[in-house]
């Protein structure tokens, strides 16, 4: 047994979960089963992004290269198969035309799937090639949008690449997009911007009296509110999950962290809650209901959530996270 939660402990998980709203404030005694290739019996270590395309299949991005799981088997791509110099995978996005964007942690490609190959996204020179991927995000047109880390934002549409400055070289900065299209970007230590379809520029967020709600501060990419067009949500390492009212121009914290807790991803479901993946566990914050619920680990169930400390936590189309 103790065999078996050191293996679940370091794998992608499913968590069998269709009500949360009905569910007590602490969440922990759920039935976990670990993803693994029902043949084979391999496992997945190391996981730190999940996403489901739009056939089902899950990708799991790792520290150690990228796999594709159908329900029954894993598959495994390696850095000679990517073409890309690290297998250390920071990012996964799914295109309007079903392709699946990587980003890691030198470089950046994509999964064409009925070719069944990957291809390459360079900058044209060797002089500033895509360094570390932070996040990608596709807009409702189909334009991929890229940080890598440099004093720069990249947007990837129809085969060409275009750039956008950004005076802040060295700064992650994790982009989201609303309901709207708009494009945002959450930069470390720093400010939230939007991109400004006139000007073909990134601009500092005017919140008025909250203009400095998020200096110094760590931001997770910008989640958007599943009805109101103006209002989206960021996780906020130092105040919690915050929601903000671009039309209004105000910001609420939702929920406050625990002293210790640290957010590291978050999501968004189809029945309109938010999953903040953190090192207490998995913090669920029901939208439209303004209520949270917290899937925590109990040493006391074999079959619970091994540990505390996740990395991302997704919902599928069946409500499984």
């Amino acid at each position: 047994m103790e065999m078996l939660k050191r293996s679940i402990i370091v794998a992608a998980i499913f968590l069998l979960l269709n009500h949360i709203c009905g569910l007590a404030t602490e969440i922990s005694s759920l039935e976990f089963r670990e993803v693994s290739d029902c043949a084979t019996g391999k496992s997945i270590f190391g996981a730190r992004r999940v996403l489901q395309d739009n056939r089902g299949m899950l990708w799991i991005g790792t520290t150690n290269g990228l796999f594709r799981y159908d329900g029954y088997h894993v598959k495994s791509y390696s850095t000679s198969d990517m073409g890309v110099n690290s297998g250390f995978i920071t990012s996964l996005c799914e295109d309007n035309k079903g392709n699946i964007w990587i980003g890691t942690s030198r470089g950046l490609c994509y999964y064409q799937f009925y070719k069944d190959c990957f291809f390459v996204v360079e900058t044209g020179g060797d002089e500033d090639p895509i360094g570390f991927v932070s996040s990608i995000v596709c807009d409702p047109d189909g334009v991929i949008w890229i940080d890598d880390c440099k004093d720069r934002i990249l947007s990837y549409d129809n085969g060409y690449l275009n750039t956008y400055p950004v005076d802040m070289s060295g700064v992650t900065k994790r982009l989201g997009c609303d309901s709207s299209g708009r494009i945002y970007a959450a930069c470390v230590l720093n400010d939230l911007m939007l991109f400004d379809q006139e000007t073909g520029t990134f601009k500092i967020l005017d919140l008025g009296d909250y203009s400095d709600s998020f200096k110094g501060d760590e931001l997770l990419s910008p989640v958007s509110h599943p009805t109101s067009p103006d209002i989206i949500f960021v996780a906020s390492v130092n105040d919690g999950l915050c929601e903000v009212d671009i039309k209004n121009r105000y910001v609420k914290v939702v929920y406050r962290w625990k002293p210790g807790q640290r957010p590291y991803y978050i999501s968004s479901t189809e029945d309109n809650k938010l999953l903040v993946s953190t090192n207490h566990g998995v913090v669920v914050y029901d939208v439209l209901n303004s209520t949270i619920s917290r899937i925590t680990a109990d040493p006391n169930e074999a079959l619970s959530l091994p540990e505390n400390d996740i990395k991302c936590a997704i919902a599928d189309r069946k409500g499984n996270i």
